[in-house]
């Protein structure tokens, strides 16, 4: 625990307290319950909008953990829950994520990680999946063609903070079936506009506390 930074140890008075990686895991968690809630009430009127299920997810590995779900009203429909994990490279979320890496640091997470292929669309080698992640940061969304499990599309667009870091990334999945290219379209269109508004709210919500904080 004192290696790792979660308790520090005072040669001094031989007494033991918080350490700083401690205080960042709850800075981190406080985030992430800011993130989901600002989101959730976005994530529901595009739910309704698109009447598919809309996921929004951070990147923890080499694999995309859900934090807030809207489910689409359909029977037919995508089927998560918050928490869950997927293989980032397999997911349109999680490919959008690890775009948003730096090239040392993606390359650093990949070294010895097996590129699982759960269809045959998955992508498997590293250099496919180089270049679909510098197809994402070009055009700024990412697509899961049936690559996780046949029968189901998603379009993921990545959630940038003040900074211009990735921090999440917000999808829309849809059926197979319902999917064809003037949806792609309408699709990728409303999921834009409510990324946008994400990033503006986050970023008000960010000054508010570093207001509060003074």
């Amino acid at each position: 625990m004192t290696a790792s930074g979660f308790i520090e140890f005072d040669e001094a008075t031989r007494l033991f307290r918080i350490g700083s990686r401690l205080w960042e895991v709850a800075q981190s968690y406080a985030m992430e319950e800011d993130l989901a809630a600002i989101a959730r009430p976005l994530m529901d009127e595009l739910r309704d909008e698109t009447l598919e299920t809309v996921q929004l997810a951070r990147l923890e590995g080499l694999e995309n953990v859900y934090v807030a779900i809207s489910e689409s009203p359909h029977p037919m429909k995508l089927v998560s829950a918050v928490g869950s994990r997927l293989s980032a490279h397999a997911t349109g979320l999680g490919k959008v994520l690890l775009a948003g890496l730096d090239p040392e640091e993606l390359e650093r997470r990949l070294d010895g990680w097996n590129l699982r292929g759960f269809t045959d669309r998955t992508i498997t080698t590293r250099k496919g999946l180089r270049a679909a992640l510098a197809q994402i940061r070009e055009l700024g969304y990412g697509e899961d063609c049936e690559e996780y499990v046949i029968g189901c599309r998603c379009i993921a667009m990545p959630v940038h903070d003040a900074a211009g870091k990735t921090i999440a990334a917000l999808s829309v999945s849809v059926p197979t079936p319902r999917f064809n290219e003037a949806v792609a379209s309408r699709l990728q269109k409303a999921l834009g506009m409510t990324v946008g508004e994400l990033e503006t709210r986050l970023r008000g919500n960010s000054a508010n506390r570093r207001t509060a904080g003074r």
